[in-house]
């Protein structure tokens, strides 16, 4: 059985293969449990100003912060104790049994932990459950929602403010309200489907 997660991270930048990095890191499940965690780098980290207006996270925090390898250890852990936790509720899990969601998670989020957190990677499957794929599918199928027909954006608003919605102030780009956020949409998007007046182009 898979267990979803919500996964989140915020980067120095969107490019790995110039040396960005990973500098936080988000992780829930749907029983209210939260990891996150800053992740300290030295100094002289390749990072731009576009990413640090984005994320907002003073360098002299990341200077102070753990470093990736004792990050990696304690979400190792907090992934093992889920673990346990499904084993409780007599859940069969596989080799890699947590699949992120996210917005581009597997494309961009990913790369970065996979990079910089390989112990806890070990958890943590190669597929992931893209939100931006089920708003293109909806949108493709003609899926409507309230009576209407939704674009890809459509759909991706409304998963959003459900998302805000729920977890009240918003405080986008913290990489755990991100994670957080993202279950919240794959919720609503999901109800959305079962609820479905499905339209095919005939």
């Amino acid at each position: 059985m898979a267990l979803l997660i919500g996964l989140d991270g915020e980067m120095s930048d969107s490019d790995l293969d110039k040396g960005a990095v990973l500098i936080q890191i988000g992780v829930c499940d749907d029983y209210d449990h939260t990891f996150e965690s800053l992740i300290g780098h030295e100094a002289g980290w390749y990072k731009t100003e576009k990413a640090s207006s984005v994320h907002r996270i003073p360098n002299e925090d990341i200077l102070a912060a753990e470093p990736a390898d004792q990050v990696d250890r304690r979400l190792r852990r907090w992934l093992e104790d889920r673990l346990f936790e499904a084993a409780d509720r007599n859940e069969h899990t596989g080799l890699r049994p947590f699949i992120p969601v996210g917005w581009n998670v597997g494309g961009f989020d990913m790369p970065f932990v996979r990079a910089f957190l390989p112990q806890s990677c070990e958890l943590i499957s190669r597929r992931s459950l893209d939100l931006n794929a089920l708003c293109y599918a909806f949108e493709d199928a003609r899926v409507t929602y309230q009576g209407e027909r939704r674009s890809f954006h459509g759909w991706k608003k409304l998963a959003h403010n459900h998302a805000g919605n729920i977890l009240g102030e918003p405080n986008w780009h913290d990489a755990l309200f991100d994670a957080q956020a993202a279950l919240q949409a794959y919720n609503f998007l999901t109800m959305a489907f079962l609820a479905i007046d499905y339209s095919p182009n005939l």
